[in-house]
């Protein structure tokens, strides 16, 4: 079961009648699931809330060694027109901690891992999403499957690129 929540903000001075359209599509982008909401109100400046809860039924999971995503398209639809989209990766598995130790997808694994810090003097967060996207691809290239994070943001390209290279992220900010 995916869980969607969708904020809606209504910029405008004035109500605001549109429609939530959400797509999932699998890694050859056919649509696997698609959610309609019937038409929606916002008044001037109101923020929205939307829950859904969509079951994908025999999911493909994602592992460091086979690193399947799904990709969510969430759009605004104003008169047949969308105004405004967002797409967003994920992936599907089942994590266990246990005494024998940890479970992905109900499979003991081990990871080998190592850290990561910004190391680019002069440059800090302004760095592309090239740069930080060959980062990912070193770490996976240098045998690890596993990255810790150090304590500040981690840029999306990063994140998005080890979720689909198959690298465990242990992030420390939420």
């Amino acid at each position: 079961i995916i869980k969607i929540k969708t904020q809606i903000i209504n910029e405008t001075d004035s109500e605001q009648s549109f429609r939530v359209e959400q797509r999932i599509f699998n890694f050859k982008n056919d649509s696997t699931e698609i959610r309609i909401a019937e038409s929606l109100k916002a008044k001037a400046h109101e923020t929205l809330i939307i829950n859904e809860e969509v079951t994908i039924n025999h999911p493909k999971l994602w592992s460091p060694t086979n690193p399947f995503l799904y990709r969510l398209e969430t759009s605004i639809v104003q008169n047949s027109e969308v105004v405004d989209q967002i797409s967003q990766q994920f992936g599907i598995r089942k994590v266990e901690l246990t005494n024998n130790g940890l479970f992905l997808n109900g499979k003991k694994l081990f990871l080998n891992g190592t850290n990561r810090h910004q190391e680019y003097p002069y440059v800090g967060y302004a760095l592309s999403d090239e740069a930080q996207q060959r980062d990912a691809v070193e770490i996976k290239n240098a045998g690890f499957d596993m990255v810790r994070l150090s304590h500040y943001p981690h840029s999306e390209a990063f994140m998005d690129a080890c979720d689909a290279l198959g690298i465990v992220t242990m992030n420390s900010i939420p």
